[in-house]
């Protein structure tokens, strides 16, 4: 049984959790495979819970959306989809919480976007379990705390 938890969008980071918030894997998949990807790759056939970064379009960065066909929001609809599916759980985040969340784990997003969004979601995904009392801070871990 895995949780994964995703950073949606033109490319989707993935990290997969067991049930205790531990991180097992990570990765990134393009939108065009995303869906595919889901149902056929063995490591996400079981999840117990799916987890996902939220998506708003802001009324000042609108404008920035004419013309787009909003990719992250087709993202969503596939993990949505595949948790429904899956019957399981669907839990969404405020983007907000992604700069928490890595003072949180002490895992910076790296400066080269094109492999960021497996960070991404692997920091969503470890404050969920940190916010549930699963798994143990940075700071907790350094210095033994229980």
């Amino acid at each position: 049984m895995v949780v994964p938890w995703f950073d949606p969008g033109v490319m989707n980071g993935w990290c997969i959790f067991d049930e205790q918030g531990n991180e097992l894997e990570m990765g990134q998949v393009s939108l065009d495979d995303l869906s595919l990807f889901l149902d056929n790759d063995p490591r996400f056939t079981s999840p117990t819970l799916v987890g996902y970064e939220g998506y708003t379009i802001f009324r000042k960065k609108a404008m920035a959306h004419t013309g787009s066909k909003v990719p992250t929001a087709q993202a969503i609809g596939i993990i949505k989809s595949y948790a429904q599916r899956k019957g399981v759980k669907l839990v969404e985040q405020p983007s907000s919480i992604l700069k928490t969340a890595q003072m949180l784990t002490g895992v910076a997003l790296p400066s080269d976007h094109s492999i960021s969004h497996q960070f991404a979601a692997f920091n969503h995904g470890a404050y969920y379990f940190i916010e549930k009392g699963l798994r143990k801070t940075a700071l907790e871990m350094k210095h033994g705390k229980t």
